[in-house]
């Protein structure tokens, strides 16, 4: 394996074919950690809706000899605070540190647009444990994200929160940045 590249997908770098590959390692990555927790394992992401956010300078890509292998979504929310979310890596390239490097760059984006804050959602069931949501609750605490609030997921997503198979709640978890 080469390098892992990290940068900023955007109309100029990223084919619809890339776009396509991307949105699969997404949903791929969600429906590994979160299967359980959707009515017919709900798509995370569509192409429409990926597309889109790169076009808004949202989506951090890592690439491997020119072949997208992961990404992260990044986003202001107030003034001090920045959130990423949507981060998957490629199952063939899990454990080489991408997702920190994703991480990494997420954070550096907040710090360099002078956001104090860096804040992630994590989705997890209401009344039983996740593995998978268990393992990232430890490695976003490696990380030094803290644990700051929960939040019922009908609250904020009242639109959606018809397609999920059990009752889930949104732990926020934040960083402190400077």
């Amino acid at each position: 394996m080469s390098k892992i590249l990290i940068s900023f997908a955007n109309i100029n770098n990223i084919t619809t074919k890339e776009i396509n590959d991307l949105v699969k390692i997404i949903n791929n990555a969600y429906k590994a950690a979160e299967g359980d927790l959707w009515i017919n394992s709900a798509k995370r992401v569509t192409f429409d809706e990926l597309q889109t956010l790169i076009n808004q300078n949202q989506i951090i890509i890592a690439t491997n000899n020119n072949e997208i292998v992961g990404s992260v979504k990044v986003a202001r929310l107030s003034k001090d605070v920045a959130e990423f979310g949507m981060l998957a890596t490629n199952f063939d390239y899990r454990g080489l540190g991408i997702g920190t490097k994703l991480v990494n760059a997420a954070e550096d984006w907040a710090k360099n647009n002078g956001f104090r804050i860096m804040q992630l959602e994590l989705l997890t069931p209401k009344h039983y444990i996740n593995p998978s949501k268990e393992i990232l609750k430890e490695w976003y605490t490696k990380c030094g994200y803290k644990h700051h609030s929960i939040e019922p997921f009908k609250s904020l997503f009242p639109n959606t929160y018809h397609l999920l198979a059990v009752e889930c709640d949104f732990n926020i978890y934040h960083k402190n940045l400077f």
